[in-house]
């Protein structure tokens, strides 16, 4: 299991031009990293986004419950809408495992 206080360390290994700060709380740390991978997709660096949403993918698997209650509280909800916008040029990029708390999401 990964480490919470490693996390925006983690990111930013994958991710170097993530800077969020370390020693902020995990909600705050993942809500930094979907308006990361947010302004990536509304400046329509898919690429990069796509990787951001293989790092949510391996944090989400490899998390504490916080981190992952994190993830899908934070992240995929602050995703989701432009999941939805860019449905076509983003289909594809989301790892299943998110994509099935997405679904699970508009569910609710």
């Amino acid at each position: 299991m990964i480490p919470d206080e490693r996390i925006p360390e983690l990111i930013r290994q994958q991710l170097p031009a993530f800077t969020a700060a370390c020693g902020h709380s995990v909600s705050k740390v993942i809500h930094a990293f979907m308006e990361y991978t947010s302004a990536l997709v509304k400046k329509g660096q898919l690429q990069e986004a796509g990787r951001c949403f293989r790092v949510a993918g391996v944090l989400y698997r490899n998390g504490s419950g916080l981190l992952k209650n994190a993830i899908e509280n934070v992240y995929i909800y602050g995703i989701s809408p432009l999941v939805d916008t860019h449905k076509q040029s983003l289909q594809g990029l989301l790892p299943l495992p998110l994509q099935q708390v997405r679904i699970q999401y508009h569910q609710i």
